[in-house]
C-alpha cells in the first residue's frame, strides 16, 4: 500500500487543493482512513482515473493537516431572513436579455411622454402655452435620466454564490460608538460573542469616540467572564474626522496586529451568527483572479423594527437594495453605505484611508477605493472592485417616524450634493470606466433628478390647471378638446415604465417614487446649503425630545404643494366649464400629489415604525450572556458620566484587552 502524501506532497501535487477543504474533526479520522484506501486504490488499479483521486486524497489529506482552519458551512438559518429582498420570479425569466429589456422600455416610455404632447398641439390644437413648457421641460427630464436608464440595463439578479466549505481567514470586527446608549452595545457585543466562527481568527475592537468609563468597564467585566471573543477597547485623544478619523486611528495605530479582512458595524448593528459564512460564502464563490481584487462585499442595512408589509416609509429601501445596488455591482462599483460590508484592510490602506470630514464619507471612501489601482506599481493593474450580496448580516434600528427619516436623508443629500460637484459630476473622475462614471452619475445625483422631476411635474400641473380656468373664465369654452387617453399616456409615463421593470415587487417600487417624491424639499435644501445659503430647519423643544413627533417643518412644501394643486383643480371644475376629458385631467393632476405625498399623510396621522418584529424581541431576550454591572446611583447622561468622560479626554487610556 503507497502511503498517503504528506503536506508538501499535498501542495506539490495538488495545485487545487484548497477547492476541497476538508472535514470537521470528529470525522477526522474515518476520512484519513478513506483518504488512505483512494490512495491505494488509485495505485494499484487501472480502471481508476488514478491522478484525479490522488488528487483528492491529496487534497483531503491537506485539509486534515490544517483541519481547523477549513470551515463547514451549514444550513444558514439567517438567509430565511430578508425574505422581501428577493426577485420576483418575472426578474429572472427576463435576465438573460434583460438589457434588450431595459431598452425597449426605455423607448416605450420616450414616445409615451412626448408623443401624446405632438399628437395633442398638432391635431387637436390644444393651448400652446402647456404644449411649449411640457415639451421643453419633458426633454429636459428625459436628458437627465438618461443615466438611471443606462444604469438599469447592465441589471442582473442577485444570486449568492454560496459555497460549502472555506478557508478561514483572520477578520477584525469594529464597533464604531459615540453616544449611543449602553443597552444598545451591549446587546450588540452579546451578538457578535454568539457568532459563529474560530477565535483564533476572529478579533473584536470597540472604537469610542465618547470615551466613557462605563464602557470600559463592562468590556474588562465581559473579558474577566471568559468570552468566546475577547474585546478590546480602543480611544483616541480627539474626535478628529469623526466616523472616519476614528477607523482611520485604528488602521494607523494597530498595524501590526490587524487581521487580512475587517467589517464596521454600528454601535446597533447586532450581528448574526452566520455572519462569515455569508460573507466567505459569497467571497470564495468568485474566482480566485476575480475576488483577488474584490476591495469589500457590501450587505445591506436591515432593522429590527421594520416590518415589510407596513414599511410605508420605505426605511428598508428594498427597490434600491433589488434595483440600484445590484446594477452597481454587476459594474464593480457597489456603493459603500457605512456598516455591514467586509472590508480588505489592504485595500482602504491603498485607497488612502476613510474619508474624513464629510456627510457621506463611506460613499466618497468606497468611490476613491474604486479608482485606485490594485497595484499602485504597475500602471496596467486593475481598479479594485466591490461586491453586492443582497442577504442580511445584521439588524439595527432605524428611525421610526417620517420626521427622523427626513432629518437623516438631509444629512445623506448634503453628502451627495458635496459629493457631486467634488468629483465633477463625476465626468472627469479619473480611475472609473465611462461605464461607472455614469452609474456614480445616477446614484449620488439621484436628487438632481428629483428636482428635475418636480420641476417637470408641478409646472404641467399648474399650466393645464390655469389654462383650463383661464379659457372658462375669459373665452367661456373648454380647453381640453383632445382625448382622455392622450392625457393618460403623458402623465403616467413614467408610472408606466416603473411598473414593467421586474427588479421588484409593485408595492415596493410605489413606496419608493412615494419617498423620492416625499423628499423633493431635502434636495432642493441640500443644494441650497451648498451653494452658501444658510437655511436652518426650526424645532421645537419639545421636537426635538420628543421620538413620535410627526410634524417637520419641511412638511409646509408638500402642504403647499399639495394646497395648489387642489384648490386649482377645484377651480377648474367650478369655471372650467367642465366636461368628461376636463374632469378626467383635473382628478389625474390632484390624485396624483396626494398619492406621491401620502407618507406625509400617514405621518400626520401619528403612523411610526418603532415596534420591534417578533422574532427579534425574542433573540435579544434568549441569553443575554453578559449584563452591565453598574453602581446603583448610575443614570445614563448624568452630571457624573459627563464631567467623567471629559476627564479622560485629554488622557486616552492604553488599549484594554
Amino acid at each position: 500500500m503507497a502511503a498517503p502524501p504528506g503536506p508538501q506532497d499535498v501542495e506539490d501535487s495538488s495545485p487545487s487543493a484548497i477547492s476541497y477543504e476538508g472535514p470537521p474533526a470528529p470525522y477526522a479520522d474515518k476520512i484519513k482512513s478513506t483518504a488512505a484506501d483512494l490512495y491505494e486504490n488509485a495505485a494499484s488499479d487501472d480502471e481508476f482515473d488514478q491522478v484525479g483521486v490522488k488528487h483528492r486524497a491529496a487534497a483531503i489529506m491537506s485539509a486534515l493537516v490544517e483541519q481547523e482552519d477549513i470551515r463547514i458551512v451549514g444550513p444558514l438559518k439567517s438567509t430565511t431572513i430578508g425574505h422581501e429582498l428577493r426577485h420576483p420570479r418575472l426578474a429572472y425569466l427576463v435576465a438573460p436579455f434583460f438589457g434588450v429589456y431595459a431598452c425597449v422600455l426605455t423607448v416605450l416610455y420616450i414616445i409615451l411622454s412626448l408623443v401624446p404632447i405632438l399628437i395633442s398641439a398638432v391635431f387637436y390644437r390644444v393651448n400652446w402655452p402647456f404644449t411649449i413648457v411640457t415639451l421643453v421641460l419633458t426633454i429636459a427630464i428625459l436628458f437627465v435620466s438618461i443615466p438611471f436608464f443606462y444604469m438599469i440595463a447592465y441589471w442582473s439578479p442577485d444570486k449568492p454564490h454560496q459555497v460549502h466549505q472555506y478557508r478561514l481567514r483572520t477578520v477584525d470586527i469594529l464597533l464604531t460608538t459615540y453616544k449611543e446608549d449602553m443597552d444598545v452595545i451591549i446587546n450588540t457585543l452579546n451578538h457578535i460573542q454568539r457568532i459563529s466562527y474560530s477565535p483564533k481568527f476572529l478579533t473584536v475592537y470597540v472604537l469610542d469616540d465618547g470615551r466613557r468609563d462605563e464602557l470600559r468597564d463592562f468590556i474588562d467585566q465581559m473579558n474577566a467572564k471568559g468570552p468566546t471573543y475577547p474585546v478590546k477597547y480602543v480611544i483616541r485623544p480627539n474626535n478628529k474626522g469623526r466616523k472616519g478619523g476614528n477607523i482611520n486611528h485604528f488602521i494607523k495605530n494597530y498595524e501590526d496586529s490587524a487581521s487580512e479582512f475587517f467589517i464596521v458595524l454600528d454601535a446597533d448593528m447586532a450581528p448574526f451568527p452566520e455572519i462569515f459564512d455569508i460573507l466567505f460564502g459569497a467571497y470564495y464563490g468568485y474566482e480566485k483572479e476575480e475576488r483577488d481584487r474584490i476591495a469589500f462585499i457590501q450587505c445591506p442595512q436591515h432593522f429590527k423594527n421594520i416590518i415589510p408589509s407596513k414599511d410605508w416609509y420605505d426605511i428598508g429601501m428594498t427597490f434600491f437594495y433589488n434595483c440600484v445596488m445590484t446594477c452597481m455591482s454587476s459594474l464593480d462599483c457597489t456603493m459603500y453605505i457605512g456598516t455591514c460590508a467586509l472590508w480588505r484592510r489592504s485595500a482602504i490602506v491603498f485607497g488612502g484611508g476613510f474619508h474624513e470630514n464629510h456627510a457621506t464619507e463611506d460613499t466618497v471612501t468606497g468611490c476613491y477605493v474604486h479608482r485606485t489601482k490594485v497595484d499602485l506599481l504597475d500602471p496596467k493593474s486593475q481598479n479594485w472592485s466591490s461586491k453586492f450580496l443582497n442577504v442580511p448580516i445584521a439588524a439595527g434600528i432605524a428611525p421610526g417616524t417620517l420626521p427622523q427619516q427626513i432629518d437623516q436623508r438631509l444629512r445623506w443629500c448634503l453628502g451627495s450634493v458635496q459629493m457631486f460637484f467634488e468629483h465633477d459630476r463625476f465626468v472627469r473622475a479619473a480611475g472609473l470606466s465611462w461605464t461607472q462614471r455614469v452609474t456614480y452619475f445616477a446614484t449620488v445625483g439621484y436628487w438632481v433628478l428629483g428636482i428635475a422631476s418636480f420641476t417637470v411635474t408641478f409646472a404641467s400641473s399648474l399650466t393645464v390647471l390655469l389654462w383650463i380656468i383661464i379659457r372658462g373664465i375669459v373665452l367661456g369654452v373648454n380647453a381640453t378638446t383632445f382625448p382622455a387617453w392622450l392625457l393618460v399616456m403623458q402623465f403616467l409615463a413614467f408610472t408606466l415604465y416603473f411598473a414593467a421593470l421586474p427588479v421588484s415587487t409593485q408595492l415596493d417600487k410605489l413606496r419608493a417614487i412615494q419617498m423620492f417624491s416625499t423628499f423633493m424639499p431635502i434636495y432642493i435644501v441640500a443644494y441650497l446649503r451648498f451653494k452658501g445659503f444658510n437655511i436652518k430647519v426650526q424645532t421645537t423643544a419639545a421636537d426635538s425630545e420628543e421620538d413620535t413627533r410627526r410634524w417637520h417643518p419641511f412638511m409646509w412644501f408638500h402642504v403647499t404643494v399639495v394646497g395648489i394643486t387642489t384648490s386649482m383643480g377645484v377651480a377648474a371644475i367650478v369655471l372650467g366649464k367642465p366636461n368628461a376629458v376636463t374632469l378626467a385631467t383635473v382628478l389625474c393632476h390632484t390624485i396624483y400629489w396626494w398619492l406621491n405625498y401620502f407618507p406625509v399623510i400617514l405621518s400626520l396621522c401619528g403612523f411610526t415604525q418603532e415596534d420591534m418584529h417578533p422574532r427579534y424581541i425574542k433573540a435579544d431576550a434568549e441569553d443575554p450572556m453578559f449584563e452591565m454591572e453598574l453602581p446603583s446611583d448610575f443614570e445614563t447622561g448624568s452630571e457624573t458620566e459627563s464631567s467623567s468622560v471629559s476627564s479622560r479626554a485629554n488622557h486616552p487610556a492604553p488599549l484594554v484587552q
